[in-house]
């Protein structure tokens, strides 16, 4: 693997997510992590630069879905409406106008688990056996509006954070010998 070339990036995600999430708990709100992302830091005091990877579509509610990544990891992201329309008043442009591969400071975001036919409508993803954990964007500033390309093999092995044992041992099957319907196949897989 090459080595990421961005300095200003570390890695972060992944292991904010994995630490945010109580394996022993049920969790009936779809909120995981409320304020997982506030004044500009994580709940574990990271600075919080995200690199657009891809845009997605239109949401249900007019947000955006997207793909996030930090320097190993991507995660699914939805930039709420209020974002969109923030960003859009304070930029002048729409979110999706020449960003794409540009740094994001996230300002504040929630952790929240998302539905299947919500996945499927917002990401345009496959059937999955586990639980999916989006990172809701609230409020995000543009850190470096310089588009960076990363090179093709740094960009094939940032994997999805739902790709990781621990990511599936966290959020997936929940029922006693529903582990047939579970396997180390499953993955995000998008556009």
């Amino acid at each position: 693997m090459d080595k990421y070339p961005l300095v200003l990036q570390n890695s972060w995600v992944y292991g904010s997510v994995i630490s945010s999430i109580d394996i022993g708990k049920t969790y009936f709100d779809p909120v995981l992590v409320k304020n997982f992302v506030k004044d500009n830091k994580t709940v574990d005091e990271k600075t919080p630069i995200l690199r657009i990877f891809q845009f997605l579509k239109i949401t249900k509610d007019d947000g955006m879905s997207a793909i996030l990544n930090d320097s190993s990891h991507k995660i699914l992201c939805k930039f709420t409406y209020k974002c969109c329309k923030e960003f859009e008043r304070i930029y002048r442009q729409r979110i999706t106008f020449q960003t794409l591969h540009c740094l994001l400071l996230i300002n504040t975001a929630h952790l929240r688990f998302i539905d299947k036919s919500d996945l499927n409508r917002d990401f345009d993803t496959f059937n999955v056996n586990f639980d999916v954990i989006v990172l809701e964007v609230n409020d995000c500033t543009i850190f470096n509006h310089d588009r960076t390309d990363l090179p093709l093999s740094v960009e094939k092995s940032l994997k999805f954070i739902y790709d990781e044992s621990p990511y599936k041992t966290a959020c997936g099957p929940r029922h006693i010998n529903d582990e047939d319907n579970y396997s180390d196949d499953d993955e995000i897989k998008s556009l």
